[in-house]
This record gives structure tokens, C-alpha cells and sequence, in this order.
């Protein structure tokens, strides 16, 4: 019996002692105590020693810990002078108050944290003196305004303090705060968080005179803000002045101004030319703008100046011969039935057949190049030739080619390009249409059943 009233006394105080450190190693919300299960009354920084504001030192806010809640919290923050009147500048070392309101559509009570900052996030001045449920809680060698109990609330509830602004020198601070709508439950779920809301404090800089320089670069006009001016050129002498509260703020104006360009480009191509705007053009054109922009960050507005020129690749057929109609250039007679392949020493602007077949001029002037149609020439018989001519709709063309005089099942259909390259499996035949959308933008040579068409796909 001694022996099993020892094992009871000793399995007892196990499992005590494992509920007493479960406790403790899951006591990590403010909340909560897992003890005795009572609501918590104070803020997170006098319970845990946390920072849950949102700031740069923060470990996040409220919402780390509570959710579920319905609704939006937010967090107005008002630094006020002597007079109750809100300000964004402070005077070093005088007295001001600092207002924190937690508004939110859930639940009954409204919890807040708050600190002030500098920006090398050390504490910025001192807090004291915080009223009704409001309290002060140091974190980290930081002051922060927090509940001393949840504020009863449904709608909204200010928290403040006494804030004595810091040395002069000191520049701009930082108030940052978080709160919280929660249901009293003694948990976390169910209420909602804010994010973290901030508000810029700047030194206000002893009562003499301010001079500054407005550095301004623009391009043609500027208007300055401050005394309403439009410059049409470059300023560094006119000034302006600003009165706050008992001294002056004189600012220069130091005005470079740029200008536009304007300038024209002219080009000169053959059938077409594709220019700086993407668009291609088949004519003469002086009208075209495009606007791009100069060594000075402005305008440069670009007009073309385009000429095209078109080589005329009509010819005069007889019975055996073909003559081209353009003067003055260089020719080339092709084989059209052979890949138009050159015909050796045919260079003249005249041809003259001497077996049957299909033949076309290549005809270059300057830098323009240009083929003719294909003419076909058949002697059955002494004197005898027969031609043949299709037509071809449109021209330029995009996706689609319609043929005329010609039936495309049962012809021979090839397409070359310029330098004779055969692209004939690019294309498809539906109908008497050439479907064409595989087909690459140029010029090209069609051929049906050994007579020419020069085509341009845009």
C-alpha cells in the first residue's frame, strides 16, 4: 500500500508539472492568461514587450495575432499644439498632444499601439501624462502610447498622451500606430486588426529667414507655381517669397529651358519604303510626322520628304520579240520556264525569241530593280505566236490574291521572289483565290503556267 501511494504521488506531480510548463511555453498572445483564463488589460508592449505598430522596428500589428473579425479598423493619428490645433510641425521642445483614434465597424472594444520615431527609428522626444485608458509602455529603450484596458466602443475611441518634442537638430519624426476592433471573447479570433497607419512630424527650423533654389529643367514653356509666370526662355534671376508665421521663405528661380527640334527627312525608294512611324508607303509623301525625342530630353518632330520611284516594266510585243518601255537603264532577259534564270548575253532593251517559251526583262536603274510580266512565245507553226495574259487583284496585297483569265487547279503556279528564291509552298489555292497569310512582307514574281506578275505583299 506504501509503495502504490508513492507511485500516485509521483505521477501526479508529473503530470502537474507538465501542465504548469505547457502553460508557459504557450504563453505568447496577450489575450489570453492560460492560468487562470482571465482577459488580459494591458497592450502589447506591457505584456509581451512587443512592437506592433507597423513601424521599421515592428514585428507586424495587431493582425499577427487577431482575426476573423467583420468589417474595417482604422487608426487616425492627430498631433495637436496648446491651442487644439492640429499641426505637421513641431517646435523643439515644446509640449503638444498626442491623439490616437481607433474606429472600426466590429465588435465592442477598441485597443491601440503607438510610438514616435526618428529616422534612424530611435525614440523621438518623451510621452507622459496619458489619460483615461490610455497608458505608456517602454519597449527597447522606446516610449509607446498603448490601452490600458480595451476601450469600450462599437464605433470609435481616442487614446493620447502628453508628447514633448525632442532637441533641435533632430529633423523629421514619425508616428506610427495599429489597433484593433475586438469582441471581448478572451481570445484572438473574431476581431479585426488595422494595418499600420503613419504620420510625418517635421522640425519646424529657427524663425529667420529661408533661401532656396528651385532648379527647373522644361522644354519650351514653363509656368512657375509660385507666382503664376509663364517663361518662354532660360531664368536665374526671378525670386519669390512665402511668409510662415513671423519669417520669410525667399525662393530663386534657376530655369533652364530646352528646345524643341524640327527637322526634315528625306528618302528616296523604289516601289515602297517602310519609315520610323512603321508605316509603308507606295507614293510620294512630304506630309508624314512622327515625334521622337532629342539630345535635350525634347521634341524632335520629323517630317518625310519621300520620293518614289516606280520603274516602268511595261513591254511592246511582236511576233518574236519583246521591248521594254523604260529608258535608259540596265536589262536582263530571264528564263521564266528556268527559275528565271539569265540568259547569257541577252542585255539589250529588246529580245528576240528564237525558240518558244516564257520570258521576262529584269530592269535596273539607279538602286531600283524591277522585273516585267512574262510573255509567253509558242511558234506552231511559221509567224505563228499565241500570248497569253492573267490578271491579278490586288496589288499591293495583304492576305488574299484574286486571279482573272487564268484556272488555278489546273495551271502551273510558282512564286518567286526577286533573287528567284521559290516561296510556291508558302502559298494555298481556294477557288481562284492565293491565300497568302504564310507568306513573308516583299516583292515577289508570280507565274502561272509561265507568265508573270509582279506583286507586293504589305
Amino acid at each position: 500500500m506504501k509503495i502504490l501511494k508513492s507511485t500516485l504521488f509521483l505521477s501526479a506531480l508529473f503530470a502537474f508539472a507538465v501542465l504548469f510548463f505547457s502553460f508557459d511555453a504557450n504563453r505568447t498572445s496577450h489575450s489570453i492568461d492560460l492560468l487562470d483564463d482571465v482577459p488580459r488589460s494591458g497592450g502589447v508592449g506591457a505584456i509581451l514587450g512587443q512592437d506592433r505598430t507597423g513601424s521599421p522596428v515592428s514585428l507586424g500589428t495587431c493582425g499577427s495575432c487577431h482575426s476573423g473579425g467583420s468589417g474595417t479598423t482604422t487608426v487616425a493619428i492627430s498631433m495637436k499644439n496648446s491651442l487644439g490645433a492640429a499641426v505637421t510641425q513641431y517646435t523643439p521642445g515644446n509640449s503638444y498632444t498626442l491623439e490616437l483614434n481607433v474606429s472600426g465597424t466590429s465588435g465592442n472594444r477598441r485597443a491601440v499601439q503607438g510610438v514616435v520615431l526618428t529616422s534612424s527609428n530611435s525614440q523621438a522626444g518623451t510621452l507622459s501624462g496619458a489619460t483615461g485608458f490610455s497608458s505608456l509602455s517602454t519597449v527597447s529603450g522606446r516610449q509607446y502610447l498603448e490601452h490600458t484596458a480595451p476601450a469600450t466602443s462599437t464605433t470609435n475611441r481616442t487614446f493620447s498622451a502628453t508628447w514633448t518634442a525632442p532637441s533641435a537638430g533632430t529633423g523629421t519624426v514619425t508616428v506610427y500606430a495599429a489597433g484593433l476592433a475586438a469582441n471581448n471573447d478572451g481570445g484572438t479570433s473574431g476581431d479585426a486588426a488595422s494595418a499600420s497607419f503613419s504620420l510625418a512630424i517635421s522640425e519646424l527650423v529657427s524663425q529667420t529667414n529661408v533661401f532656396s533654389t528651385d532648379s527647373v529643367i522644361a522644354c519650351d514653356t514653363y509656368t512657375w507655381a509660385n507666382n503664376g509666370v509663364t517663361y518662354t526662355s532660360s531664368n536665374n534671376t526671378d525670386k519669390d517669397t512665402i511668409n510662415l508665421a513671423g519669417y520669410d521663405s525667399i525662393i530663386s528661380l534657376h530655369l533652364t529651358l530646352n528646345n524643341s527640334t524640327i527637322g526634315i527627312d528625306t528618302q528616296t525608294a523604289c516601289g515602297s519604303y517602310t519609315w520610323i512611324n512603321g508605316v509603308t508607303y507606295t507614293a510620294n509623301n512630304t506630309t508624314a510626322k512622327d515625334t521622337l525625342t532629342n539630345a535635350a530630353n525634347c521634341d524632335s518632330i520629323v517630317t518625310l520628304n519621300l520620293t518614289i520611284n516606280n520603274l516602268d516594266t511595261s513591254l511592246v510585243v511582236t511576233s518574236n520579240s519583246a521591248t521594254s518601255n523604260q529608258t535608259g537603264a540596265s536589262y536582263q532577259w530571264l528564263d521564266c520556264n528556268n527559275s528565271f534564270l539569265a540568259i547569257s548575253g541577252e542585255t539589250n532593251a529588246t529580245f528576240t525569241a528564237a525558240t518558244s517559251g516564257s520570258y521576262a526583262v529584269e530592269i535596273t536603274n539607279g538602286s531600283c530593280v524591277d522585273t516585267s510580266r512574262c510573255v509567253t512565245f509558242n511558234f506552231t507553226s511559221i509567224g505563228k505566236i499565241e500570248i497569253e495574259t492573267f490578271y491579278v487583284s490586288p496589288n499591293p496585297f495583304n492576305e488574299i490574291l484574286f486571279v482573272e483569265g487564268a484556272n488555278l487547279a489546273t495551271s502551273k503556279i510558282q512564286l518567286f521572289d526577286l533573287s528567284g528564291k521559290e516561296y510556291s509552298t508558302h502559298i494555298e489555292l481556294k477557288n481562284n483565290s492565293i491565300q497568302t497569310s504564310k507568306l513573308p512582307k516583299g516583292m515577289y514574281i508570280l507565274s502561272i503556267n509561265g507568265k508573270t506578275k509582279k506583286l507586293i505583299k504589305l
